[in-house]
């Protein structure tokens, strides 16, 4: 699917939208990451491309009430190989609308010296800004990125202890325009699959906890949240959640299906029937919206707002 200059996005669905993201998804997987493996890459790049259409369609909204002016953007939680940024500033030009882009990167990234990731951010025009998440200092990216309109925190908090988590909310209260949103997203600790697996004994996975990432500087998935808890802790920094919901990925692993080794692990009948069901249930969307707390990612907008602080407690 293609897009013309300003296009409304009013007629499109989710998945098309989805669809306007995938070339830049497939090129960041291909060229970028290095997948060799073609299933692979094509879901990857369909992944990457379904989870950063909520963003986008968020971004084109927004752009509608700004008559014409640039709409400033930074994406806090790091470039990395740039699936999200790339497609993000595609689709953006490719919608007519003005915009400048700023990213934060951990200046060992070794992506940086790839060829292809340089020529994708000098095209984009992507300012980035060489820092340490956990060492944010928000009055020094202020002169450094102005007052961003759009914050991007995505696919960070899970692997941010808890301090370092704290420091980024209150960094975003201080830098976001008053009219500003910030956008989350991160895996679901209350996704039905986690829920189901902690009562049979086998609870969500951590990974990438130990000292060599420590060392390294970047842990893996070490803390997973839920909604209330994520709205409790953007209040007190002073951001109110104003939009929260969940999804999951409509399509399935690539060659061998990851589920059915899953499955097989469990060995539980039952078990097997249920997750096999909730696979399908993007497909009604009646009831996904009965469920919407239950999905494996969790996808917040959250604004300014008065601080609604947390007593301190021992």
């Amino acid at each position: 699917m293609t897009m013309e200059n300003g296009e409304n996005l009013k007629d499109l669905d989710h998945q098309e939208i989805a669809s306007l993201l995938y070339e830049a998804s497939y090129l960041v997987e291909s060229q970028i990451v290095g997948q060799k493996d073609e299933g692979v890459c094509t879901w990857w790049a369909k992944k990457n491309a379904f989870r950063h259409a909520f963003t986008a369609a968020s971004l084109h909204q927004f752009a509608q009430t700004r008559a014409g002016r640039p709409i400033t953007i930074f994406n806090l939680s790091g470039l990395s190989c740039g699936h999200q940024d790339f497609a993000l500033c595609g689709f953006l030009r490719k919608s007519g609308i003005p915009f400048k882009y700023v990213a934060l990167e951990h200046p060992s990234s070794p992506y940086l010296s790839m060829p292809v990731f340089k020529d994708q951010v000098e095209l984009h025009g992507i300012q980035i800004i060489f820092a340490d998440l956990r060492e944010l200092r928000a009055e020094e990216l202020v002169r450094q990125t102005g007052t961003p309109d759009v914050i991007l925190f995505t696919e960070i908090a899970e692997h941010l202890e808890h301090s370092a988590l704290l420091k980024a909310f209150q960094a975003m209260s201080t830098l976001l325009a008053d009219d500003g949103f910030v956008v989350l997203t991160t895996p679901n600790m209350d996704y039905w699959r986690y829920r189901l697996r902690h009562l049979i004994g086998r609870p969500a996975s951590h990974w990438g906890e130990g000292l060599d990432n420590m060392a390294f500087g970047l842990f893996g998935h070490i803390v997973y949240y839920g909604i209330p808890r994520l709205r409790h802790l953007l209040a007190d920094c002073g951001l109110q959640v104003s939009k929260a919901r969940t999804f999951n990925f409509p399509c399935c692993t690539p060659g061998q299906s990851a589920l059915a080794g899953y499955r097989e692990r469990i060995g539980i009948g039952v078990t097997n029937t249920l997750i096999s069901a909730g696979e399908h249930l993007w497909r009604f969307p009646s009831l996904m919206e009965a469920t919407r707390t239950l999905g494996e990612v969790i996808y917040l907008e959250a604004r300014k707002g008065p601080r609604q602080e947390i007593p301190f407690a021992l």
